[in-house]
């Protein structure tokens, strides 16, 4: 199966906007600058986590702003986060993404004052989507939608990406040890499979969707929603319970690291682990996971692949 099999699948793309009331929101207006960003769904609200490459600290105003957002610096990149205490906001996004089974936030950005979240979804939970979108629409002001229509596939969508911010791939190899193939997400699901992270969270676990070589065998009663019998299309929730995925996960939720297409890919032993990280965030990303390969030797853990994004 490839990578890309859960993108095949989620025909329809919606992007949200609001008019941001954040320090950075203004910032940026003022500006008229336009900013990569990581949201990050917590249990009461919804954190924001911006990068802004170290060239752009030598104008003033940048500078003070990063002073003022006690901004911190990791290698060539400012990190500064916010939450977004907006309870209905939180809400809505968290019932849009979550409710709705089949929704994958991709990428949020901020652009001079306006926030934007890109998303793709199942055609069939249409209505469901509406209905968010009435309701967030009659509670906050500001809230719009820029476009609601055909996906037009993930490599499109991370080329607007890309003219924000230069986007790297960055793949992991791992053998799954034999008796780990005994534990979630191994045992619950087939020798065959493709999962993609929905949404990133500051929390231990999220909700994916997974596509199958084959059907699973009572799905609900290993922790499956079957949504497509025909697409062996379920939504799965990754408890890690698995030590070494449980690592690898919790150095990135800690770090609050910005990744596009946060996907998995599992073949009878063999995992395989694709994301597009921004270029100015590839030493935190690796930094973070330092470590890994020592704590956990038997799942002979490699770093396969660092390229510039590239896509037909």
């Amino acid at each position: 199966m490839d990578l890309d099999a859960v993108d095949r699948v989620l025909d329809m793309r919606i992007i949200f906007s609001l008019t941001g009331s954040l320090p950075v929101a203004e910032f940026t207006k003022r500006l008229s600058l336009e900013l990569q960003s990581g949201l990050h769904f917590g249990e009461d609200s919804l954190e924001l986590s911006f990068f802004i490459p170290d060239e752009l600290a030598a104008n003033r105003e940048i500078a003070i702003f990063l002073a003022q957002s006690n901004a911190t610096k990791e290698g060539n990149v400012y990190f500064s986060n916010f939450g977004m205490a907006t309870e209905d906001l939180h809400k809505g996004l968290k019932a849009a993404i979550e409710e709705t089974k089949t929704m994958v936030a991709d990428n949020l950005w901020l652009s001079s004052g306006t926030y934007y979240l890109s998303c793709r979804f199942h055609s069939s939970e249409l209505q469901r989507v509406t209905g968010v979108v009435l309701g967030l629409a009659q509670k906050i002001e500001g809230f719009s939608v820029k476009y609601l229509g055909p996906n037009p596939g993930l490599p499109a969508i991370l080329k607007d990406v890309k003219k924000i911010a230069n986007l790297m791939e960055i793949r992991w190899q791992v053998n799954v040890p034999e008796e780990s193939r005994k534990s979630n997400p191994f045992s619950s699901l087939t020798n065959n499979w493709v999962l993609e992270s929905r949404f990133m969270t500051t929390g231990m676990s999220a909700s994916e969707l997974v596509i199958t070589n084959e059907k699973v065998s009572d799905p609900e009663d290993k922790g499956l929603v079957l949504i497509d019998p025909e697409l062996n299309l379920y939504e799965f929730k990754l408890g890690l319970d698995n030590p070494f995925l449980k690592g690898f996960f919790r150095n990135l939720y800690l770090t609050k690291m910005v990744r596009f297409c946060r996907t998995l890919r599992y073949d009878n032993g063999k995992l395989e682990l694709l994301s597009y990280i921004p270029e100015v965030l590839i030493y935190s990303y690796i930094s973070s996971l330092s470590g890994l390969s020592d704590e956990f030797p038997e799942w002979e853990l490699s770093l396969s692949k660092v390229a510039n994004a590239q896509w037909l």
